[in-house]
């Protein structure tokens, strides 16, 4: 007897024990399942190290071209690279280095590691370049507002206590990767240069920088011993009185000393700020908080929330919840949790209704949460979470565990009555092994079957495969698990419940016999009758469906329904901070009309070690809706055309997690993103500006927008060679007067309540803005004195880049624009199709379209190998099975017929060909086929085991005897996945629906058509090896 033999017979003859372990083993099991973290999604990042070069006082230009180009080089040889970006802004330089989705990230970081240290001596002095911290796509899970109903507490107060009070314990917490602060300003203490009284002194700016960075600071000076003790010695020079700082000597004219004061204006101020933020028209400090990879969501968000409950914040100062991705997780998970089990409920209605009796529905339905533990258990070690898509895959597999189990104790039910009916009736432990082993067959085929559709799923690639792959994990692992149930407990449960019963068990239910009656009349009854006039109708309706998928949207993935919004409004390039400030305050507002609204959150510009280039010109408006009221799309709508009233400002509605997808796929927060390469940066403009104007055109864009690459103001000082020459001066003498002017330079720093604080030194912002004064800086000689800045060099304003894109070593420039009220891939082909058209192109520039449509294009690929590979193995399964070609000819008929069905309950539902939609496609394909092999098995069994001649007759019997059974499973499978069909896209079952929706339509057709089709062509292709036809 081989294992299984024994197993199931130690099983049937120790059923107390097997329940007893079973349901410790259901009880461990739930506990670990409350134990696993849930998300929304799984993780869909693709390892990326971000590489961040600050570089102090440089241009754009300067930054591409002296820190941002050798990086560029030494990291796109790196084992595993696939993409590398970069983005020069002035004074920071960011490079992205993309993996592939596999790829470990801290393998990732170490090779990148190696490259950075390569060219570390060839980077100008005073640069640094760090990796940013490991994130995930969904990392940021919470943006907190900071606000102080206080008028007199100023901006800078806010943020200091935001970062002292919230930021720091906030970075402690397990689990948190970092916390980004925005707004208000960095507190630092700020030496103003007055460039007329520094001349009228004939202090330079190194001499100010010195004597600023010599106003303070403590030595230690030793130890002084004293018989059996020592003492410390310290110089104590530390402070932080800004009086401190203006007393301090600059240098002595003559006799007379010169101080800071009397040069320069000594303030502490805020840093200088490249962004800010503001809730509700008032100033604010929005921390977003980030988790780290593989994080608990909930887990996390509660830490959060019990470490802000517990502050101690002055009486004037409130947090704000702006954005809480925990919501998000919570409906997401709890409505997918409430679909799984209402489908569970339906596929028990159904058993009972077909069985009738409470001891076989019990022991079918007991596979369902058996084999639902032991995926959790599984997911648990393998280090799996809890997310729609697990989730899904249970939804999905509900319906179809049960059939192992319907199997057998229809299989045991039978014999044992039969048994009963005997005159000396074997014992029912005998029977129930015997009953078990007869359809172990069947139970495996049927595992291997599921199986071997699911397991493509594993080879797609891309972020689809990151999606896709827990679903078919989790569906996979529930089939397996039924199997096991199917031959432990299962035969346990039918010695418990069904050993003793015997005659009693009496016959067939009458709604499995008059169902078998009503299909026989109406179906398969006068298929027989007209079989070729069957065949011919059969085929036009699935060539009619099959008509419909041409005309049918295409999309990527459907979009989800979040309850938030992100809000960008970009303003023309060069607009200053206070007055894209101000433009924000006013879209808060117009926002703010929209009824749906619960509140507005504004991030203007980019937070201080932030790893995304946003310039000043753009504010981003996090807007969290109420649940009640229209629709996403209305509200978008609405919302579009309020903001779209400001003059002179483009705008982008999205959802988060949709804009975050869209950045993975192609490094812009759209669906849609043209890349134009070229070098000329002039001439990449002018080619944005022309396909920007084209893709307006398209109908269904909206939010045509080009990346912030034009000009913006510059005040360059150009010098004069033969000037410095006679001064003994270098164009680095220039250059350091210029950084030092403009950006500053760091003289020091000083502790303020464990706070360190910038010293920097700078020209005044009146001498910064008057060109006149700032020619009046003086410029260090070796053996001379000083001399006036405007003596060597002319200072003039004009126009130059505002930031530099690279990507894969050339430059780059992005447009990009959303889609409404079409699907993405058709408005996609439109838009290239115009610019091929349109668009001339000079000598070494291309344009090429990313995002959702090559995403889309690229998962189609993998999809169709995918179906071929599902093809070939269940032909390979089926020829196994009857080793006859013929026979996997019919059986094959389930395939197209399940296609058809599909097709039309995804175009009747109105739903685009998205990858979710082509998953459901694959996966119905496959479940369709045991129908038919249950049918044709059934057929082939009569005339070997019984000896009937192939006729109608033997058609009637088998199809008869099949049809509770067929209709069982099918039902079972569709009914568990029609709370998910009915979803309408509610959070968590945006990408489960469509899926849904295909699979049920899909069996609805194969299982009418199989008991149609299949009598219909088995009768007119007829069976070698069981005789020619009869009457």
């Amino acid at each position: 007897m081989s294992f299984i033999g024994r197993l199931v017979g130690y099983c049937v003859r120790n059923p107390l024990a097997v329940l007893a372990g079973t349901l410790a083993l259901g009880a461990w099991g739930l506990f670990e399942a409350s134990r696993m973290p849930a998300q929304v999604l799984p993780e869909l990042t693709r390892t990326t190290v971000t590489i961040m070069a600050e570089a102090p006082g440089m241009a754009p230009e300067e930054v591409e071209k002296f820190v941002v180009l050798p990086i560029e080089n030494a990291v796109r040889g790196t084992s595993g690279t696939q993409r590398v970006r970069t983005e020069s802004i002035a004074g920071l330089g960011l490079i992205y280095v993309e993996f592939g989705w596999r790829e470990d990230p801290y393998r990732a970081r170490q090779l990148v590691q190696e490259r950075l240290r390569s060219v570390e001596e060839d980077m100008p002095e005073g640069i640094s370049a760090r990796m940013g911290p490991i994130t995930s796509l969904l990392g940021e899970i919470m943006l907190v507002g900071l606000t102080s109903s206080d008028p007199e507490r100023s901006p800078m107060e806010l943020r200091t206590l935001a970062e002292s009070d919230l930021v720091r314990p906030l970075q402690a917490l397990p689990g948190v990767a970092q916390v980004l602060a925005l707004g208000g300003g960095l507190a630092e203490y700020r030496i103003h240069a007055l460039p007329d009284k520094m001349l009228a002194y004939g202090v330079t700016l190194e001499e100010l920088i010195e004597a600023a960075g010599k106003a303070q600071g403590n030595d230690v000076g030793g130890f002084l011993e004293n018989d059996s003790s020592e003492s410390m010695l310290r110089a104590i020079g530390r402070s932080s009185a800004l009086r401190d700082f203006e007393n301090t000597v600059v240098k002595k004219v003559g006799d007379r000393p010169v101080l800071i004061c009397e040069v320069a204006e000594v303030v502490m101020t805020a840093r200088s700020m490249r962004g800010d933020a503001q809730i509700e028209g008032r100033p604010a400090v929005i921390l977003g908080v980030q988790k780290q990879p593989d994080a608990d969501v909930r887990a996390v968000t509660r830490q959060v929330e019990e470490s802000l409950q517990s502050l101690s914040l002055p009486s004037d100062v409130s947090t704000q919840i702006l954005f809480r991705q925990a919501d998000f997780v919570d409906h997401a998970v709890s409505n997918v949790t409430v679909a799984l089990r209402d489908g569970s409920v339906m596929v028990a209605i159904v058993l009972f209704a077909f069985l009738l009796r409470v001891g076989t529905t019990l022991i079918a339905l007991v596979a369902i949460p058996l084999s639902f533990v032991l995926t959790f258990l599984y997911l648990r070690f393998t280090g799996g979470s809890i997310n729609v898509m697990t989730l899904g895959g249970l939804a999905v597999a509900a319906g179809m565990v049960v059939d192992d189990a319907i199997v057998l104790v229809e299989n045991v039910y039978r014999r044992l009555r039969e048994n009963a009916l005997l005159p000396r009736p074997a014992p029912s432990t005998d029977v129930i092994v015997k009953a078990t082993s007869e359809v172990r067959g069947a139970i495996v085929q049927a595992t291997i079957i599921i199986v071997a559709t699911f397991a493509p799923l594993f080879g797609l690639g891309g972020m689809e495969g990151q999606l896709f792959r827990p679903l078919a994990e989790a569906t996979i692992v529930s089939m397996l698990a039924s199997f096991l149930v199917a031959i432990t407990l299962g035969p346990a449960l039918c010695r418990l419940l069904l050993g003793r019963a015997g005659k009693a068990m009496g016959t067939e239910p009458w709604t499995a016999a008059k169902t078998s009656f009503l299909a026989r009349k109406f179906l398969f009854g006068p298929a027989l009758r007209w079989p070729i006039s069957t065949c011919l109708v059969a085929a036009f309706l699935v060539l009619s469906a099959f008509s419909l998928f041409p005309s049918m949207g295409r999309s990527f993935l459907p979009a989800f329904n979040e309850g938030s919004a992100i809000v960008s409004v970009t303003a023309p390039p060069g607009t200053s901070l206070e007055a894209s400030r101000e433009i924000g305050r006013v879209a808060e507002a117009l926002i703010r009309k929209t009824p749906e609204v619960k509140s507005v959150g504004v991030r203007t510009g980019r937070a201080e070690d932030d790893e995304h280039v946003m310039p000043v010109s753009v504010n981003e408006l996090e807007v969290e809706f109420h649940e009640e009221g229209r629709s996403q799309s209305e509200v978008f709508a609405e919302i579009r055309e309020r903001v779209g009233e400001l003059p002179g400002v483009a705008v982008d509605v999205g959802r988060p997690i949709g804009h975050r997808i869209d950045h993975m796929l192609s490094g812009v927060e759209a669906p849609i993103a043209v890349k134009i390469f070229g070098e000329d940066l002039a001439e990449l403009q002018r080619l944005a500006a022309e396909a920007a104007a084209l893709l307006k055109q398209t109908p269904g864009l909206t939010d045509v927008r080009v990346a912030s690459q034009s000009l913006v103001p510059q005040v360059q000082i150009l010098p004069h060679p033969a000037r410095l020459r006679a001064h003994g001066l270098q164009v680095a003498d220039l250059n350091r007067v210029a950084r030092v002017g403009f950006a500053g330079v760091k003289a020091g720093e000083v502790m303020d309540n464990l706070i360190s604080r910038d010293v920097i030194v700078r020209f005044h912002p009146e001498a910064r803005d008057d060109l006149t004064s700032l020619g009046h800086a003086l410029v260090r000689t070796k053996d001379s004195p000083p001399v006036p800045l405007a003596s060597i060099a002319t200072v003039r304003e004009t126009l130059g880049p505002g930031s530099v894109s690279r990507e894969n070593g050339r430059r780059r420039v992005i447009v990009s624009a959303n889609v409404a009220g079409r699907d993405v891939s058709s408005a996609t082909e439109e838009a290239e199709s115009l610019l091929n058209r349109e668009l001339d192109l000079p000598e070494g520039y291309s344009v090429h379209f990313e995002g959702q449509y090559e995403s889309r294009q690229k998962a189609t690929r993998d999809m169709l190998l995918m179906a071929g590979v599902v093809f070939l193995v269940v032909v390979g399964a089926l020829g196994l099975h009857f080793r006859n070609g013929l026979m996997v000819a019919q059986a094959l008929l389930s395939v197209p017929a399940a296609l058809s069905g599909g097709i039309v309950a995804a175009w009747w539902s109105g739903q685009d060909v998205s990858i979710a939609t082509l998953v459901g496609l694959v996966a119905v394909a496959g479940i369709s086929a045991r129908n038919v092999i249950m049918l044709l098995t059934r057929y082939q069994s009569l005339a070997r085991d019984e000896g009937m001649p192939f006729g109608r007759e033997l058609i009637l019997r088998g199809t008869t005897e099949r049809v509770s059974p067929i209709l069982m499973t099918a039902l079972t499978a569709a009914f568990a996945l029609v709370p998910l069909a009915l979803a309408g896209g509610a959070p968590g079952k945006e990408i489960l629906q469509p899926m849904a929706i295909v699979i049920i339509g899909g069996l609805v057709s194969s299982t009418l058509l199989s008991l149609v089709l299949t009598p219909a062509a088995y009768w007119l292709l007829g069976h070698e090896g069981q005789g020619s036809r009869s009457s």
